[in-house]
């Protein structure tokens, strides 16, 4: 009989989220939940379902769509987990399983992939603007500059500044090299710069989410 984590050892096992951005999991409740724990697997879905929700969103463009994807990689999770190894976080791998479930589903709609930004503030308030009476311009201004981005670099954007994620997860989830995620990053960074100055926007800065590649 497999281990039973139990409702109130949520806390414990649950233990918050890293500067990463991602839920930190109890390595006791991952392996429980490869043993097809499914209170253990409970507490994985609720700490990382609102982000794939983000994730699948940005890419599938339709919420009830959404939503079926997300389940999809949920189930597809479940029945791969057995098989993780911990070679990468549990969340950069649930990310990756998300991210490829969402551009099956494109593939099977004979869809291309268009990011949007219906919530396109990827940087903290204090970070972003010094006025908080300009943050709803600001927040406009983001997203026309987000949305004249290409796809793969606004989603690297996405993921790196309001994510938090590191390049080596980054690049894991869309099957890239870290360096290219590195360039794909400056390059939207500098794209974004220049839309919002010339949008009159200049109070806008990024994460200090910044890597040396070896």
């Amino acid at each position: 009989m497999h281990d039973s984590i139990g409702a109130e050892s949520t806390t414990r096992n649950l233990r918050g989220v890293r500067r990463d951005g991602l839920a930190e999991i109890d390595a006791s409740v991952v392996r429980a939940a490869q043993r097809r724990d499914h209170v253990a697997f409970a507490l994985i879905v609720n700490a990382y379902q609102e982000r794939l929700n983000a994730l699948v969103y940005h890419i599938v463009q339709d919420r009830g769509a959404t939503q079926d994807v997300v389940q999809d990689a949920l189930l597809r999770a479940y029945r791969a987990l057995p098989q993780f190894r911990g070679e990468s976080a549990l969340g950069t791998w649930l990310y990756r399983i998300a991210y490829t479930a969402a551009m099956d589903h494109l593939r099977r709609q004979g869809r291309r992939p268009e990011l949007i930004c219906e919530d396109p503030l990827p940087f903290d308030a204090a970070a972003v603007c010094d006025d908080h009476a300009e943050h709803a311009g600001l927040r406009d201004a983001i997203a026309q500059a987000l949305t004249a981005l290409p796809v793969d670099q606004r989603l690297t954007l996405l993921l790196v500044d309001r994510e938090d994620l590191t390049y080596r997860q980054v690049a894991t989830i869309m099957n890239a090299s870290p360096g290219t995620v590195c360039s794909r990053l400056q390059r939207a960074r500098g794209k974004l710069r220049a839309a919002l100055r010339e949008q009159g926007v200049g109070a806008w800065r990024e994460r200090g989410n910044e890597e040396v590649l070896p």
